[in-house]
């Protein structure tokens, strides 16, 4: 049987193996597209597929996770795809180890959304899964007939995905073949955090036990390649890697050979334990690139990094016509970043309705900056005080919005970021003016407003979630004269309470959330600029710069304990923000630079 390689799907394509079977399917056959479908992590990189080819009508890239079943569906059916490659796994044994709980989740899972998918598209011809050698026990004979032992949960939860395909080959009678891959695949732009990358960049670091069986990654595609075109049985399997095992010092002194210069010796005549003979026998596949050869390419290719790295992230953001929403996708288009504003309301339009958008934009990142703080003739969370209608209100879009979303984001593998609030907290005999303030551990203590009621419970809820940024802001300033803008605000009062409140400089503050969402934060941050500002210290610094003196009244927060009662004043702690941006300035730098931009 010949495959059909009109139309390829390419699941996890923007990984190292995925990438380079993609730029060897568009060279071989001129007449194939591809599609790749990528949730985009640490371990993606378009640069590794060339310009003239991203370029190309006949390369397209959807942004997604396995878990997103409609959105594999419908690329499914659009694209009108013939044949699928799957390398969308997590095989990182110390990740596994780490957490094999969510390896078992990203894997397991995500196959099986892949599977379900894939019955519901009779187009499509044949499924080729890339698993790898972890399955077998190191000890073990390595065939395709051996028993699977595997020793660590990366390999474990391969192996359940290879009884999850072999299931659907049977009961729905779709054709899957499987290929275990070895895990020494090498090429130019592997990722760093790869044995074989780790090996090449100092040999000397591999353990005096560490065995190679090194197989070039152009060797690898046309294997897996031939694969997608044989005629076999269910869920046929095919062990694929290089021909000779090599002893770390073996591998170190081809390195150093290379380096310097030398011509090829020869290399160890030890076989590989990955035995390869059905591919070689049926397929008639075997390696064409020597190691040498191989590894000469890999260490003299220089891939110097771009000034500018092409962006495969995709923001959805809900709230986007907010006043922080504004400014923050104001930042997006700067930085060149794609994004749609949420066209849909969450909390308001039906869950389905949300889920058909998500699936429709095919983001990498969602953001919420949904929320509820003011409405009709009060401008203030005063609002939200009263009866039923205003706890709807408050609950729908203070709480069950960012809930609904971190929640869609958990199941269909999307990073979300919720922009919350550190107005959950009351100065106490713990946490007074002089501090220290909040941590991100703090659980809210504040009960004088239904805001911040609602927020608090939204706060702790949110913390369930692995995929979720909580950024908390508090009082935030920008550099224009807003009526939303703290300092624009301050300026006109006659009347200031002398207390200490953090406070979000959002001109410095939005493009460290950007960073932290591109980059995949999870849990808390305290998002304030360093330093408690009191707010006559505004008035002060308006003096300071202008010269002329505001007429207000000081009023000490001891002898108006209702004023501080009726609002969450609190100082946040900012260690945690400073230990990942040392540079985020000030509080008191963003509050004199709104004066200047606001005269």
């Amino acid at each position: 049987m010949t495959a059909d390689f009109s139309s390829i799907l390419v699941t996890g394509g923007l990984g190292f193996a995925g990438s380079n079977l993609t730029t060897y399917l568009l060279k071989q056959f001129p007449q194939s597209k591809v599609t790749i479908l990528d949730h985009v992590d640490e371990r993606s990189d378009i640069r590794r597929i060339p310009s003239e080819i991203r370029g190309s009508d006949r390369f397209s890239l959807v942004i997604g996770d396995l878990a997103n079943e409609k959105l594999i569906e419908t690329t499914i059916k659009e694209k009108k795809v013939t044949t699928i490659f799957n390398f969308a796994l997590s095989t990182n044994v110390a990740k596994s180890f780490a957490d094999p709980i969510a390896n078992a989740r990203n894997n397991l899972i995500g196959v099986t959304h892949l599977l379900d998918a894939v019955r519901k598209c009779p187009d499509v011809k044949v499924l080729v899964h890339v698993s790898s050698g972890q399955v077998y026990n190191p000890d073990d004979e390595k065939t395709e007939l051996s028993y699977l032992r595997p020793t660590n949960p990366a390999g474990a939860s391969q192996a359940g995905c290879e009884a999850m395909l072999h299931s659907y080959a049977m009961s729905y009678r779709l054709n899957i073949k499987i290929v275990r891959l070895t895990e020494h695949v090498f090429g130019p732009m592997m990722h760093e955090e790869g044995e074989m990358s780790k090996a090449l960049g100092d040999p000397e670091l591999l353990l005096p036990s560490t065995t190679l069986e090194p197989l070039y990654v152009e060797d690898a595609c046309k294997a897996i390649s031939l694969v997608a075109g044989h005629e076999g049985g269910v869920a046929e399997i095919f062990n694929v890697g290089g021909q000779s095992q090599l002893s770390a010092d073996e591998f170190a002194s081809l390195v150093k050979q290379i380096r310097a210069g030398g011509h090829d010796s020869g290399v160890s005549n030890k076989k590989a334990s990955l035995d390869c003979t059905k591919i070689r026998e049926t397929l008639k596949w075997t390696p064409e690139t020597p190691i040498f050869d191989g590894l000469k390419i890999t260490l003299e290719t220089n891939i110097p990094s771009p000034t500018v790295v092409p962006r495969t992230a995709k923001f959805l953001v809900y709230g986007g016509h907010g006043w922080i929403g504004t400014q923050f996708t104001s930042l997006l288009s700067k930085e060149g970043i794609p994004f749609e504003v949420g066209a849909t309301r969450p909390g308001t339009d039906l869950d389905e309705t949300i889920v058909e958008e998500i699936v429709r934009v095919a983001p990498s990142h969602i953001v919420s900056m949904v929320g509820r703080t003011h409405g009709p003739g009060v401008n203030s969370i005063a609002y939200l005080e009263g009866g039923p209608d205003r706890l709807r209100e408050n609950m729908r879009d203070n709480f069950y919005a960012p809930w609904l979303l971190a929640s869609l984001c958990d199941r269909l593998g999307i990073h979300f970021t919720y922009l919350g609030t550190g107005c959950l907290f009351q100065f106490d005999e713990k946490h007074t003016f002089d501090g220290p303030g909040y941590t991100e551990e703090d659980v809210g203590n504040y009960t004088g407003t239904s805001y911040s009621v609602v927020k608090n419970y939204t706060d702790r809820c949110l913390r369930y979630f692995k995929n979720t940024l909580n950024a908390r802001i508090r009082l935030p300033v920008n550099f224009e004269n807003s009526p939303r803008n703290l300092v624009a605000k301050l300026i006109s009062f006659n009347k200031l309470i002398d207390i200490p409140n953090s406070i979000t400089i959002l001109p410095y503050c939005l493009p460290i959330l950007l960073k932290m969402s591109l980059d995949r934060f999870t849990g808390i941050f305290n998002l304030v600029n360093p330093g408690p500002i009191r707010f006559p210290q505004v008035m002060e610094a308006y003096k300071e710069i202008t010269g002329k003196s505001l007429q207000y009244e000081v009023l000490k927060a001891e002898e108006h304990p209702e004023m501080v009662s009726t609002r969450a004043h609190c100082i946040l702690d900012t260690s945690k923000l400073e230990e990942f941006f040392p540079e985020v300035p000030t509080a008191m730098k963003g509050i004199k630079e709104a004066i200047r931009s606001i005269l």
